[in-house]
């Protein structure tokens, strides 16, 4: 995390690798933090004297680890990571919500920003822990601490062990500015202003109520889309007004631009309104595939790790989509599975395995109302894969 930004020298222990996902960063901090007593110990034995030779040649890199370590700057700029990135995995997990589409994306960017900006004057809850368990004193007084007596006191006991004053971190606010200003950067590079702006005007909530409100709304968005994705954007403009007319003629628009997802939303009325026009219809499916990240993709692969096992080695590729979409996309708690509703859909879309003929089965009575198959056919069914 830029710890060249913030002053540090970056040591690493053997065997302790950089971690790619902000939640297993965020984790290995933690850890550290929560065993730097139990560090420091280790440490001291290695470079006792009674254990020189058994450990003559860790003893050098050993000395110079616990004296950055037992650093107060250590400490401090260690509470700051802690967080910073536990801020970076609650906005993380945000990101991965919606399917991780860029629709609604632009609120979640902006409070990152404003969270890490209020850090550079704000204390964070680890840093102000740190200083809860520590304590001050100077040869007049001990006293409970506080960020600056914490960098300045003559003697300062975190737990039960001395930290030690290394100078170079005293101004710790200073320290906090560059951290926080990198960090910054890196966001902003990754998040440009105004990225997923245009891409508001998706989320259902948003969308106008009357037909009126319909010939405005969103027109600019529309229109700069279009020019993004290589559409005609006056084709686009007006057949979004069309569509919308369409949308709020509907009796069901209000009650689901209210309580569904832009995943689930725009899925449904796409299959619904069938005669909406073509390039509006391209512009939509290109925003619903636009992901904010790859979570969605590494998370299939995990599942598929699981599911193709030593034991399984044999299952075709078909077979093996087909249970990773039900693991991936069905609900989490078995007892919330509609199982009758999906072996229903699934009688009647695949082939009988009891007929010679092999043809789809065409008697059964699939008992469903247009929200329940809307539902089942955006978010968990996939017709004519091997399983569902």
């Amino acid at each position: 995390m830029n710890a060249l930004a913030t002053g540090f020298n970056l040591l690493k222990l053997n065997y302790i690798f950089e971690q790619r996902w902000v939640a297993s960063e965020e984790m290995a901090v933690q850890r550290i933090f929560h065993n730097w007593i139990l560090l420091v110990q280790d440490l001291e034995d290695i470079i006792a004297p009674t254990n020189k030779a058994k450990f003559e040649k860790a003893q050098t890199p050993a000395t110079g680890l616990l004296k950055q370590i037992k650093s107060r700057s250590f400490l401090a700029g260690l509470a700051l990571l802690w967080d910073c990135l536990e801020t970076l995995k609650y906005v993380s997990v945000r990101m991965q919500k919606s399917g991780g589409l860029l629709v609604g994306k632009e609120a979640i960017r902006k409070d990152l920003i404003e969270i890490i900006k209020s850090m550079e004057k704000k204390d964070g809850k680890h840093v102000v822990q740190l200083i809860k368990d520590s304590v001050c004193s100077d040869p007049k007084s001990t006293r409970t601490c506080t960020l600056t007596t914490f960098m300045d006191s003559i003697t300062v006991r975190y737990k039960t062990v001395e930290v030690w004053n290394d100078k170079s971190g005293a101004d710790f606010n200073k320290l906090r500015k560059n951290f926080t200003n990198k960090l910054l950067q890196e966001i902003e590079g990754y998040f440009p202003e105004g990225a997923y702006t245009d891409f508001e005007i998706f989320i259902p909530d948003n969308l106008p109520s009357t037909v009126a409100e319909a010939q405005y709304y969103g027109l600019s968005e529309i229109h700069n889309l279009a020019v993004r994705f290589s559409l005609s954007p006056s084709d686009a403009t007006q057949q979004w007004v069309a569509l919308l007319s369409d949308l709020i003629e509907r009796s069901d628009y209000c009650s689901k631009k209210i309580k569904a997802e832009a995943d689930v939303f725009w899925p449904y009325y796409l299959r619904e309104l069938p005669n909406w026009g073509r390039t509006i219809k391209r512009l939509l499916k290109l925003v619903l595939v636009l992901r904010s990240n790859s979570a969605d993709a590494e998370r299939s692969f995990s599942v598929m790790n699981h599911v193709r096992s030593e034991r399984r080695h044999r299952l075709n590729a078909e077979h093996v989509e087909g249970f990773v979409r039900i693991r991936f996309n069905s609900a989490k708690d078995i007892k919330q599975f509609p199982a009758a509703k999906y072996a229903r859909l699934w009688i009647k879309d695949h082939i009988r395995t009891d007929d010679p003929t092999r043809r789809p089965s065409t008697d059964v009575n699939v008992d469903l109302n247009p929200d329940d198959y809307g539902e089942v056919a955006g978010k968990k069914y996939f017709p004519r894969t091997a399983l569902f």
